[in-house]
């Protein structure tokens, strides 16, 4: 099995912010995005939106094994 890299969410990031930038344009948080998201928006605005649901359970998921 390859070796895992510490880094690979940074390398799976292409464009900081984007998100967060097509909400505000919108009008809408982030967490608004995700809750309901526009009728006409792209695939790419689609990714995004399932990405920052994945991590936002990776921090979740962390924060309770270190825990325990």
């Amino acid at each position: 099995m390859a070796a895992k890299r510490k880094d690979f969410i940074q390398g799976a990031i292409k464009h900081p912010g984007a998100l967060t930038k097509k909400a505000k344009a919108a009008g809408k948080t982030v967490a608004q995005m995700e809750a309901s998201p526009p009728k006409n928006a792209s695939p790419e605005t689609l990714r995004q939106i399932n990405f920052a649901k994945v991590l936002k359970g990776i921090s979740r998921s962390n924060a309770k094994r270190k825990s325990k």
